[in-house]
């Protein structure tokens, strides 16, 4: 998810004081176990009905919501 490139940006623009173990988990960390439920495009839907379902491990997760979040309310 996070290349060699992200994570040399990441080093420049976070505190020094970061633990190299933070950087490690981003270089390893992978949207494999990540599943993505959603109605199909064009399909009706009513208020209060979630388009989007998203299962997977939290801070993967966490790190999607946003960028996910954007697409889908900017679209709709």
């Amino acid at each position: 998810m996070f290349g060699w490139l992200d994570i040399q940006y990441l080093r420049t623009i976070l505190p020094a004081s970061t633990e190299e173990e933070f950087y490690d988990y981003l270089s390893n960390i992978s949207t494999d176990s990540v599943v993505v439920y959603a109605v199909d495009e064009g399909m009706v839907v009513f208020p209060k009905v979630p388009l989007m379902r998203i299962e997977g491990p939290l801070a993967i997760v966490q790190l999607l919501e946003t960028t996910l979040l954007n697409l889908v309310n900017y679209a709709s």
